[in-house]
């Protein structure tokens, strides 16, 4: 399949109309104006949803459960609320609602952060990230800081309200991710009350006030030499110019006897920036695996050769709970392929192709439309990608900053000698 067709067929992901939503978010809808939104949404799931069994979900129920939420909400937010909690009874991250808010931060490539990221390590709900420059670290706060409530309420109704909201996912990596964020979601200039426990003495505690911001998530690609030798390349996301970065990044490093690549945290992007970049670890075309329609239909993703001398060193993929989609894609494809090993947690399970939905008031409906197979016909949702070494985050090398997944593709570079590169 020639290139720029599968560009048009896939759509994917995160579409390529996002250009056009990019108007400020309407945020009032009338009684009826609601009603017609949710049996648009309804409508589309049920006629263009990847699965015709919907994942096992009774899809004309949810219709009638999920009415009466929609004719009882008393605002915006409670009815794209409603919406979401519909959609989610799929249990597939890709297919959500996002209210007008959301879509518009979406499209200028910006997300609303207290400026800390939050997730489970030993069973304690801690901070994993700091962003740089943000309050929360002029604040001083911590990689590994647990968090023992948020507004005042403690962080175990806090899981269980998230949960709720959130429900099932692609997998419990996938639930457990959204919840997490769930729990620090809001507006931009709205403050956040997290009481912390200090690392180095559980007895002390303490409050501080954060107040949500707005930060680019445009794509970030960081490049550097270790002291080992070899390459390191982290990938923010897979959206153009990635692959042009990513290019740049791989003719520094051309000459390092192996290279990491760093996809912890890369929740996704566009295929063909997939693509793209997977033709640069391979002479010749080769499969990416294939997309499949609601009918059976498939479309083979192809990365084909360009001028661009490829990089044989051997490779690592570094991934976490939070690698999904793309990165999945990406992953999966090299791993199977044996063009690279994988070091650390299993993936979030998260690789279905979306197409997006605009809906009056400016909210918008992303649907999975295809199912994805590996070159060998192995999904990847559900299952994620599992690491050739599993390395698990512990609360200790967190508060340290000690990077063992990092340490660990180190090693496994070292003991690896030239790949077999395949090819089609």
């Amino acid at each position: 399949m020639k290139f720029h067709r599968l560009h048009h067929i896939l759509l994917c992901w995160l579409l390529l109309v996002g250009a056009a939503f990019a108007q400020a978010p309407q945020t009032s809808l009338s009684s009826k104006e609601r009603k017609d939104v949710f049996e648009y949404v309804w409508t589309v799931v049920n006629e263009k949803y990847y699965d015709p069994k919907t994942n096992g979900v009774n899809w004309k129920e949810a219709r009638r459960i999920f009415k009466d939420r929609v004719e009882f909400a008393q605002t915006d937010a409670e009815f794209y609320q409603a919406l979401q909690m519909m959609v989610s009874e799929l249990h597939d991250a890709h297919t959500r609602v996002r209210d007008p808010y959301k879509r518009y931060l979406f499209d200028r490539l910006e997300v609303v952060s207290p400026g800390v990221t939050l997730g489970e390590v030993e069973g304690q709900t801690v901070i994993l990230r700091v962003t740089p420059g943000s309050d929360a670290e002029k604040a001083q706060l911590r990689p590994g800081m647990i968090v023992r409530a948020i507004n005042k309420k403690p962080i175990e109704e806090r899981l269980a309200e998230a949960a709720a909201v959130i429900g099932k996912s692609s997998s419990e990596r996938a639930t457990r991710m959204l919840i997490y964020s769930q729990l620090l979601d809001g507006l931009e200039d709205t403050e956040v009350l997290l009481w912390l426990e200090r690392p180095d003495d559980p007895a002390k505690t303490f409050d501080v006030k954060l107040t949500r911001k707005i930060y680019s998530s445009s794509v970030q690609v960081i490049t550097r030499q270790l002291p080992s030798g070899f390459g390191y390349i982290k990938l923010s996301r897979w959206k153009d110019p990635a692959h042009d970065q990513f290019k740049r990044a791989l003719e520094e490093l051309r000459t390092t006897p192996g290279l990491i690549v760093d996809l912890r945290d890369n929740g996704g992007g566009y295929p063909v920036e997939v693509l793209n970049i997977g033709s640069y670890f391979f002479p010749n075309k080769v499969s990416f695996g294939k997309f499949i329609r609601r009918s059976g239909k498939a479309s083979e993703l192809i990365a084909s050769p360009s001028s661009f001398q490829p990089y044989t060193a051997p490779v690592a993929i570094l991934v976490n709970e939070s690698s999904g989609s793309g990165s999945e894609l990406f992953a999966s494809v090299m791993q199977e392929l044996g063009r690279a090993f994988v070091v650390g947690q299993q993936s979030c399970g998260c690789l279905l192709a979306a197409t997006r939905h605009k809906f009056k008031g400016g909210g918008e409906l992303l649907i999975s439309e295809f199912d994805y197979v590996t070159p060998r016909g192995r999904r990847v949702e559900g299952a994620g990608v599992k690491p050739d070494r599993t390395i698990s985050l512990t609360m200790d090398d967190l508060r340290a900053y000690r990077d063992v997944a990092l340490s660990e593709a180190e090693k496994l570079l070292k003991e690896t000698k030239q790949p077999t590169v395949e090819s089609k």
